[in-house]
Order: structure tokens, then sequence, then C-alpha cells
């Protein structure tokens, strides 16, 4: 790929960007505004008190304002625990339980028994 490629590829991805940017933002504010002064005025305190209403978008934005961590709370799980993981606790043949490289900070694989029982290898035999 020539460079006149390339930089056209990134100026077209840079446009791309910013419309998308600047529509996210636009809609944000057209339905964000409207809903965050309704809740204003009609909450307990607010020119036209309606605790029916007040409730019910307040909840809804309260879960809508934590979709983004929630989004990012899933794209993870995968790489909190499994059984690829290195950070894995796994019973050794002493029984207690040790992570799956060995003992930390013992600066060698093992338990320092001579073998440790992997969740791969349940016989206990060095991997």
């Amino acid at each position: 790929m020539d460079t006149h490629t390339l930089l056209q590829l990134l100026g077209e991805g840079t446009v791309q960007t910013l419309i998308m940017t600047l529509v996210g933002t636009l809609v944000s504010y057209l339905i964000g505004l409207p809903v965050g002064v309704s809740l204003i005025v009609t909450g307990p305190n607010g020119i036209k008190p309606v605790g029916w209403y007040n409730k019910i978008m307040g909840f809804i934005v309260n879960v809508i304002r934590s979709m983004p961590f929630l989004i990012l709370m899933i794209a993870f799980m995968p790489y909190d625990g499994g059984p690829h993981t290195r950070g894995m606790a796994v019973r050794s043949q002493n029984g207690r339980t040790e992570p799956a490289g060995g003992r930390s900070g013992s600066g060698r694989s093992g338990s320092g028994h001579g073998s440790q029982q992997h969740a791969d290898n349940p016989q206990g035999a060095a991997a």
C-alpha cells in the first residue's frame, strides 16, 4: 500500500470519526437537555413537582447512565478467570490453595515439594 492510499484512508477514517462524534453529541444534547430540565422542574423542590414522572424518568436516566460501565464489565468478563488465567488458584498436593504458577515470590516453579497439581493435569505431574 502506498503512502497516498494510506493517507487517504486515514483522512476518511478521521472524517467518519468526527461525524459520528458530532452526531452523538447533538443527539445527546437534544435528548439530554430537555430530560434534565424536566427532572429538575418536576423534582420535590421544583417549580411543578410531579412525583411519579420524576421517579420514573429518574430511574430510566440512572439505568442509561450505568450502561457504559455494564458494557465494559461484560466485555472484560472472559479475562477475569477461566482455565487459562495465570492467577488461577489450584489445590496442591499438600492441600493448600496456591497460584497456578507456583508460590508467588519463591523464584521457582512448583509448590516446593517437587510437584504441583494443575487444573489441566490432576495427577500432579510437573507440566
